[in-house]
Formats: C-alpha cells, sequence, structure tokens
C-alpha cells in the first residue's frame, strides 16, 4: 500500500475529494496512488494541497515551540578560547534556528 493509499484509508478520503483539493484530474492523482511517483516527490504546490487535505500540518505544528536544552552549533564551526567568535556566531544566527536553540547562520554553505 503505496503512502497516500494509507493517508486516503485512514482520514477516510475519496478519489474525488483529493481532485477538488489538489485540483487534478484523476489520471494525474492514480500515478501517486499506484506508487509511479511518490508523493514526496510530487511538486511541493501538491504536496500542500495533500497535507491540508490529511491535516497533516496541524499534526506537525505543535513542535514550533520547542527549543533545544543547550545550544547547538555546527561543528565545523571553531570557537574554543575566542568569545568574540560566539559573539560573532550568536549576532549571525538565523532567528528561525535559533529560536530552537540551533545557532546556524548559512545553512547554503555546507561541507
Amino acid at each position: 500500500m503505496t503512502l497516500l493509499e494509507e493517508l486516503m484509508k485512514q482520514y477516510k478520503t475519496t478519489m474525488e475529494d483529493l481532485m477538488i483539493y489538489t485540483n487534478l484530474a484523476e489520471d494525474k492523482l492514480m500515478s501517486f496512488i499506484t506508487g509511479d511517483i511518490s508523493i514526496l516527490d510530487c511538486p511541493a504546490k501538491i504536496f500542500a494541497a495533500l497535507a491540508k487535505t490529511f491535516g497533516l500540518i496541524e499534526k506537525f505544528d505543535c513542535i514550533r515551540g520547542y527549543r533545544l536544552p543547550k545550544l547547538i552549533y555546527p561543528y565545523s564551526f571553531n570557537f574554543a578560547n575566542n568569545p568574540n567568535m560566539i559573539k560573532k556566531a550568536l549576532a549571525q544566527a538565523i532567528p528561525e534556528f535559533y529560536r530552537h536553540g540551533i545557532v546556524e547562520g548559512d545553512i547554503f554553505n555546507v561541507c
């Protein structure tokens, strides 16, 4: 059983419901149901519509309030004996990550 089939079964959702929510024809949705195309590989717009259909967004909304008990820095970040580096890292931290206790300033330059 594919992920989409399982979700449809669990949430008692019909093909017609999916067609309305995703604005896709039945033949396009069938490729996700049969597993020819993974639901994880579908375009973001369709995935968002499916997530909204099954209430997945609300189920994971509770994690937005969590914060790690201790700040986490990138492994490659060498701030030993250098308080200025710590201050600089905190100043450049991405707010969305820092809010959860992760000090990261550049997610696009990962080695």
